[in-house]
């Protein structure tokens, strides 16, 4: 009985552990129509996904460096309230996913590699 207690406390504390949390952001562009989430492990996966309001559409990137596109209102949803707001000219930063903020649009990339997405209210280019 001790014994499964002690373990029960051990595993508490090994799941409860800040440093081996799994990290994850929201945020939103000072316009408000592009949203994003950038994760690195745990149960949302690793990966960078943002969606557009107008024209709507979402896209996710991989951390191999692959898209995923997806277009329609079915593709989108709500950001969570506790989401910020990253200006202009700003990054964030979650493992290997970087996404910068500008008057054009989300730009986000994973490294090593460098492949990524810029989306904008118009367009979404792949690079």
């Amino acid at each position: 009985m001790r014994r499964s207690l002690l373990l029960s406390i051990a595993l508490t504390l090994t799941v409860a552990s800040p440093a081996l949390a799994k990290e994850a952001k929201f945020f939103l562009s000072p316009s408000g129509n592009i949203s994003c989430q950038m994760s690195y492990g745990g149960v949302r996966g690793a990966n960078a996904f943002c969606q557009s309001q107008q024209k709507p559409r979402s896209v996710t990137l991989s951390k191999q460096g692959t898209l995923e596109v997806c277009h329609g209102t079915k593709c989108l949803g709500d950001p969570p309230e506790d989401a910020f707001v990253l200006g202009y000219g700003k990054s964030v930063t979650v493992g290997n996913f970087t996404c910068t903020s500008k008057k054009t649009g989300m730009r986000c990339s994973v490294s090593p590699s460098g492949h990524g997405f810029e989306l904008s209210h118009d367009a979404l280019d792949r690079f």
